[in-house]
């Protein structure tokens, strides 16, 4: 398994135990949570500092991934 579409999985069990609501393409979200996730850090990286990850994770899980 590649690992979009095991992430696709796990969305896909989060989705059917009402966990997240997400109504498009399981394995796009999978591929954009991935490419979001290491150019946060990439960006991390160069600022030299915490808050490109941090807003990553506060955009993801406040606004797309939600209950």
């Amino acid at each position: 398994l590649s690992s979009s579409s095991a992430a696709s999985d796990v969305y896909k069990r989060q989705i059917e135990r009402k966990e997240l609501k997400y109504e498009g393409e399981l394995t796009e979200l999978a591929d954009f949570i991935t490419n979001g996730w290491q150019g946060a850090l990439l960006r991390m990286k160069s600022a030299g500092n915490k808050k490109p990850l941090y807003t990553f994770r506060k955009i993801l899980f406040n606004q797309i991934l939600t209950k």
